[in-house]
């Protein structure tokens, strides 16, 4: 998980596998009603030789909703890989501090929880 902060509007970018597991934790942190603001954009990075629709589907099936963005992306080598970037809702207006506290509080969730694991 990383901030970006390079434009001013910060985001939060998460690195998941695309299986059913990983989808239930991603919507069981992000998909509540108190992180509603953030509009999710699902990038699934494949292998050209790879056929996506199953991960797809999956993405579809047990990260986003129909308000989020899935965008795929073709590469020459390497694994599939899904990067989720968490932005604000085009209709939210938070201090960008805000982003930077969450993002905090999503960190020490995260090192708690594994290490409790």
């Amino acid at each position: 998980m990383a901030l970006i902060d390079g434009d001013g509007e910060p985001h939060i970018l998460i690195k998941m596998s695309t299986n059913q597991k990983d989808g239930t934790l991603f919507r069981e942190a992000f998909k509540v009603p108190e992180l509603q603001f953030f509009h999710s954009t699902f990038n699934l990075m494949v292998n050209e030789k790879t056929d996506p629709i199953r991960q797809e589907k999956n993405i579809r099936k047990h990260f986003a909703d129909e308000k989020d963005t899935l965008l795929i992306t073709k590469k020459r080598e390497g694994s599939t890989a899904l990067h989720i970037t968490l932005s604000l809702r085009e209709s939210i207006t938070l201090a960008p501090q805000t982003v930077h506290y969450i993002y905090e509080y999503l960190t020490y969730f995260q090192t708690h929880t594994q290490q409790a694991s």
